[in-house]
C-alpha cells in the first residue's frame, strides 16, 4: 500500500461520500487515478467498507441493513 493509497483511505474515512475529484485533491492525484486505486483496494480486499451506528444515541433499538 502506497502513501497515496493511505491518503485515499484517510479521505474516505473522514467522508465516505466524497466525489472522485474531491478524493483526488485529498490524495494529490487525478480523479481517474483516485477511482482506479480505490476500486483496486476494495476489489483486492486490502480495504473494506464499513458503517458504524451509534446505538446509544437512539431511544429505541437500532437495526441496520445494507444491501448492495
Amino acid at each position: 500500500m502506497t502513501g497515496r493509497d493511505r491518503r485515499l483511505l484517510a479521505g474516505l474515512g473522514r467522508d465516505g461520500r466524497l466525489a472522485w475529484h474531491q478524493l483526488a485533491q485529498v490524495a494529490g492525484t487525478s480523479a481517474a487515478t483516485a477511482r482506479r486505486r480505490t476500486e483496486r483496494l476494495l476489489g483486492s480486499g486490502e480495504a473494506a467498507l464499513r458503517c458504524d451506528v451509534a446505538g446509544p444515541l437512539f431511544e429505541r433499538p437500532v437495526t441496520v441493513s445494507l444491501w448492495a
